[in-house]
Parts: C-alpha cells; sequence; structure tokens
C-alpha cells in the first residue's frame, strides 16, 4: 500500500509514538512491579509468579495478536482495543486484594499489551519500506521511552509512593 507523503508521515509519527509509551510502559513495570507488589503486601513467592506471568505471555500471545492482525486487516482497531483493555486493566490493580486477583490481572494486562508490539513492528517495517536507517529512527522512540520511564518515575514513586505505579502507568 503506497500512501501519499503526509499520510505517511502521520503514520511514521504513530509509529513513533507507540514505540515511545509502549516502551515507557515496560520500562515503568519492570523495575517497580515487584516493589509496587511488595507494598501490597505479598510474598516474595507470590511476587516472583506474577512477575514470570508476562514471560510465560510472551511465547503465545504476541503470536496471536500478529495472527489477528494480519487477518483481520485491522491493525489500528487492534491497537486502540488493547490499549484500552491495558488502561482499564491497569485502574483495576488497586482493588485488587491477592495474589490470585493480582495473577488475573497481570494476564489480562500482558495479553492485551502483547498485541501492541508485533504490530507496531508491522507498521514500522512498512512506513520504513526497507531502509534500514529509517526503522532505526523509528525505533529509537522506544528506547528514548523505556530509559525516560525508567528515569523520571522512580522520583515520581518517591514522591508520592509505589502504591500510585497502577494510576501513573495507566
Amino acid at each position: 500500500m503506497n500512501l501519499p507523503g503526509r499520510l505517511q508521515l502521520g503514520v511514521a509519527g504513530g509509529v513513533r509514538a507507540l514505540f515511545l509509551t509502549y516502551f515507557a510502559f515496560i520500562g515503568a513495570l519492570s523495575p517497580y512491579a515487584a516493589l509496587y507488589f511488595a507494598a501490597r503486601g505479598l510474598s516474595i513467592v507470590e511476587i516472583g509468579v506474577l512477575m514470570s506471568l508476562p514471560q510465560a505471555l510472551r511465547i503465545f500471545a504476541p503470536a496471536f495478536w500478529a495472527w489477528l492482525a494480519d487477518r483481520s486487516g485491522k491493525r489500528v482497531v487492534l491497537l486502540r482495543v488493547s490499549a484500552a483493555v491495558a488502561v482499564a486493566t491497569m485502574l483495576l490493580f488497586p482493588a485488587a486484594a491477592s495474589a490470585p486477583g493480582f495473577a488475573a490481572l497481570m494476564l489480562v494486562l500482558f495479553f492485551a499489551t502483547a498485541a501492541q508490539l508485533p504490530i507496531a513492528e508491522a507498521m514500522a517495517l512498512h512506513v520504513a519500506r526497507g531502509d534500514a536507517g529509517r526503522y532505526g529512527r523509528l525505533r529509537l522512540w522506544g528506547s528514548i521511552g523505556f530509559i525516560g520511564a525508567v528515569l523520571l518515575l522512580g522520583p515520581l514513586l518517591d514522591r508520592w509512593g509505589v502504591v500510585t505505579l497502577p494510576w501513573l502507568l495507566a
């Protein structure tokens, strides 16, 4: 699909924003989720199990979403739906009261967010049209988001408390 120049630039901006926000989310959740669970009173074993769930979902969930995006041709719709589910799920974390409740939320959250990266990669490859430099410039925004989130969220959590993590991520 050949897009007009302005539309192509708009798609590239959307891909940059998607990489930025997806990896900011990962950069915020990866180092601080265990602290959040500890602050909510979970044991080390429970925290370990919860932190393993995203890795387990990465075995099949991205492939499912990529297949669904290819079959339906509705990448943007799938991105929006999965993002809405992720935000809604993050907003439910403060209501969870037990490890099984957190596990259910983690499964839904990471199943939903698993849609983001394969679809973003497909869109980035389409926009880059084989130009590795252009792809790299798009993908760079993911690194900026990750590093920015790790650096900025720590002081915010120190100030407001780690229990605000779900609200900040949502």
